[in-house]
């Protein structure tokens, strides 16, 4: 199986390494395999790197991954010694390099078979996307709400037609 939008190949673990990561918490999930270069050829982690990338990982995701995403990233050695990396799609989106910030420094996205740095558009989008929906079931600590101004623009324009439509009103007003 060669390289895809959900499977990335890299020979040894790298900084690039933990911006992949990011692109998949930000796009799809997917599989990262260390030890493995670009043409599918199995070259597995030497015995004496493989403490130091599990330690470098842990780190990734503790210290320089945000938000928060241990619980989207597993990682073990399969019998050929190849580093294997699972990301799931991350909800808390975008996800970045922690010093950088939500940036186009520091947010990456995965387009096709490759990783890349999200545009201020992307990013904006990422955001609008993560918290869709959200405010409906948020409760306003504020439960003594008027609606003077919109009563009045909905009086003078005769609004209840377009309100109903978008559900505002039910059959009984």
């Amino acid at each position: 199986m060669p390289e895809s939008k959900k499977l990335e190949w890299k020979s040894i673990l790298t900084k690039d390494t933990k911006e992949e990561i990011i692109s998949f918490l930000n796009s799809h999930s997917g599989i990262i395999e260390i030890g493995v270069d670009n043409t599918g050829k199995i070259l597995g982690v030497p015995e004496k790197l493989k403490n130091e990338y599990e330690l470098t990982i842990g780190n990734w995701i503790r210290d320089d991954i945000y938000p928060d995403s241990k619980n989207l990233i597993d990682f073990e050695y399969n019998n050929h010694n190849i580093l294997i990396i699972k990301i799931s799609e991350g909800k808390n989106k975008p996800y970045y390099i922690y010093r950088k910030g939500p940036t186009t420094e520091g947010v990456y996205i995965r387009i096709g078979s490759s990783k890349r740095r999200a545009t201020h558009e992307e990013i904006n989008e990422l955001f609008r996307k993560s918290s869709d929906g959200s405010f409906e079931s948020d409760t306003s600590n504020n439960q003594k709400l008027h609606f003077t101004q919109f009563n009045s623009l909905y009086e003078k324009n005769n609004f209840k037609a377009k309100l109903k439509t978008l559900g505002f009103f039910n059959n009984e007003n």
